[in-house]
């Protein structure tokens, strides 16, 4: 899974690390205002990846209106986006070649090809669409587990479709007995499916 997060918005406040911008792998978004210029607020470290409108974006609220704001999380946002165009022009692509792209294709790049302020430079989701088509994707493997990830998960053969045979400590059993205590017997969740 290719994961994008916002550099962080402690640009005038001391540039703190920001996590998850910072752990290896990440796609971590800067910000900058429509000139390509680096927002003040936008946190300068090593993680950064590349940069991305965070000034006078047009933003959804939850309250179902739009407003201008800004931030790295609206850089994020947009990097996001050209995640998901990539992935979805090329399923099979990693997440290391997928941040190798962004920044291999990544517009008005720093002087030395990379600084804390900006990263590779201003996000190009068009460039690295087509640039994804030269690539041969990678077998995916885990890094850190090899073969092994995190087991085979709850075992529902079991469990005719009821959820308390694993969510819960004592499964049904233990449910069963706390419906008998109180008189009555418990019944399992209804089904969204059974009308």
């Amino acid at each position: 899974m290719t994961v994008v997060a916002s550099a962080g918005n402690g640009g005038e406040k001391g540039d703190h690390v920001s996590y998850p911008a910072a752990y290896p792998g990440v796609i971590a978004a800067t910000a900058v205002d429509r000139y390509g210029t680096r927002a003040p607020f936008s946190t300068r470290r090593w993680y950064a990846t590349v940069s991305a409108p965070g000034v006078d974006v047009i933003i959804a609220d939850p309250d179902h209106r739009y407003y201008e704001g800004w931030g790295t999380s609206a850089a994020a946002a947009f990097v996001s986006g050209a995640v998901a165009l990539v992935k979805a022009a090329h399923p099979d692509l990693t997440p290391a070649q997928i941040k190798d792209l962004l920044k291999d294709t990544a517009r008005n790049a720093p002087a030395d090809g990379r600084d804390d302020s900006r990263g590779f430079g201003f996000i190009d989701p068009a460039a690295a669409i087509e640039a994804a088509s030269r690539l041969k994707p990678e077998g995916l493997k885990s890094a850190a587990y090899g073969d092994k990830y995190f087991g085979p998960g709850p075992d529902t053969a079991d469990s005719g479709g009821d959820t308390a045979d694993w969510a819960a400590p004592g499964g049904r059993r233990r449910r069963r007995a706390a419906g008998r205590r109180r008189g009555r017997v418990a019944r399992p969740p209804p089904r969204y499916d059974e009308a």
